[in-house]
């Protein structure tokens, strides 16, 4: 077996568990490519088994996307978002980094519905942001 086939029938298995097929449903599977383990499959059936599964899971492309889980922001990636709106002076006044955030991920969201990627765009650009003095009030 190749790397590929390897990587493949790995794929399959994961796939497999993920959309929650039993193991009746994923022997007619391979049987529907005359073979009875995915490491009998030739690489073009791995493939097709693959884009067959990716499909299963709801991506109409064939593509696995991952868990919902992964896309969206961390817990300590909140914590730490949290963490220097107190450091900024921020804590009192939620606009402040609703508006940080719109500016940094040019979208309308709250920390909670931020991506991990949009997270780190906004970390990264707090880091930069040096602490302000407030202005004295007349």
């Amino acid at each position: 077996m190749n790397a590929v086939q390897k990587k493949n029938v790995q794929v399959i298995h994961i796939l497999k568990n993920r959309i929650g097929m039993n193991e009746a449903e994923y022997r007619s599977l391979l049987a529907g490519f005359g073979v009875e383990s995915s490491t009998q499959l030739t690489v073009p059936a791995g493939r097709k088994v693959v884009r067959y599964l990716k499909l299963q899971c709801g991506d109409s492309r064939g593509r696995y996307q991952g868990s919902a889980r992964q896309d969206m922001i961390s817990q300590a990636q909140a914590d730490w978002i949290a963490q220097h709106e107190d450091r900024l002076g921020w804590d009192g006044q939620p606009e402040r980094l609703a508006g940080f955030i719109r500016r940094v991920t040019k979208s309308q969201k709250t920390v909670a519905e931020l991506t991990r990627y949009e997270a780190t765009k906004v970390i990264v650009a707090l880091q930069k942001t040096k602490r302000r003095p407030r202005r004295a009030t007349r």
